[in-house]
């Protein structure tokens, strides 16, 4: 007997029902309404073709490698923090999951048996995060290369003044290459006179360069925690230039 449950929006019927006072059978809402007719700007961009790109750390592919760059870019755009989440706000929206691209039987069955039962939708949750960790830094600029080369083309961007932000992103100290900074934080103590107290902080700094009108980022470097982003400036600026072609 299949699991599928379908829901029909009526808003008028809602509206009428909850002026009545009657309670509806089902009401589900969903704040991703702008998706499909972003995804189509995007499939007419010819987007999605230049970054259909496997990370050759990746040996045998269950998952299209273009749903799971898709998944993972709704998730950022719904704002869901954790992947832990996604079986919770993503991966339970039938509708959603087909707007990405994800065929009926393949979000009712997944794409194997592996965690059979132990998953909700088309996935597991870690499935995704070891996917997007096999991709290499050189691999992940690529993509980023061939988005801002499709969104040049088609005079997507066109602004002459470019923001430099840096974002530190902690972690602990096992995390491979990562760096460490002192950090000296002014605290109270027992008697309220501030005390200085000296922590250290490891992990790695996004840097991005964007385009100041439209917040495009154009070129992006992920370095320790410890180094200066005026010491990559050059080097962003050079690559913004290639991509977008100014001078």
């Amino acid at each position: 007997m299949s699991s599928w449950q379908f829901h029909e929006r009526a808003q008028e019927e809602v509206y009428r029902k909850l002026k009545a006072r009657e309670r509806p059978q089902a009401v589900v809402g969903a704040g991703w309404g702008f998706l499909d007719h972003f995804f189509i700007f995007l499939f007419s961009l010819g987007f999605f073709a230049r970054v259909d790109l496997r990370p050759k750390r990746v040996k045998r592919v269950m998952v299209p490698t273009l749903l799971m760059i898709l998944t993972y870019e709704v998730k950022q755009l719904l704002e869901i923090s954790s992947m832990n989440q996604l079986e919770e706000h993503l991966f339970r929206d039938v509708a959603l999951l087909k707007i990405i691209g994800f065929a009926a039987r393949q979000i009712q069955e997944g794409f194997c048996q592996r965690g059979k039962g132990k998953r909700r939708g088309p996935m597991h949750r870690d499935t995704l995060a070891d996917f997007l960790s096999r991709f290499s830094a050189k691999e992940v600029d690529f993509i980023l290369e061939e988005a801002v080369r499709v969104l040049v083309k088609h005079r997507l961007v066109r602004g002459k003044t470019y923001i430099l932000d840096a974002t530190d992103l902690p972690t602990t100290k096992r995390y491979k290459g990562c760096g460490v900074k002192k950090v000296v934080k002014k605290v109270g103590s027992q008697e309220g006179e501030p005390v200085e107290v000296v922590e250290y902080v490891y992990g790695y700094k996004l840097l991005v360069l964007m385009e100041a009108r439209h917040k495009l980022v154009v070129a992006a470097r992920v370095v320790q925690i410890n180094q200066h982003e005026k010491n990559f400036m050059q080097e962003l600026v050079r690559e913004a230039q290639q991509r977008t072609g100014g001078g």
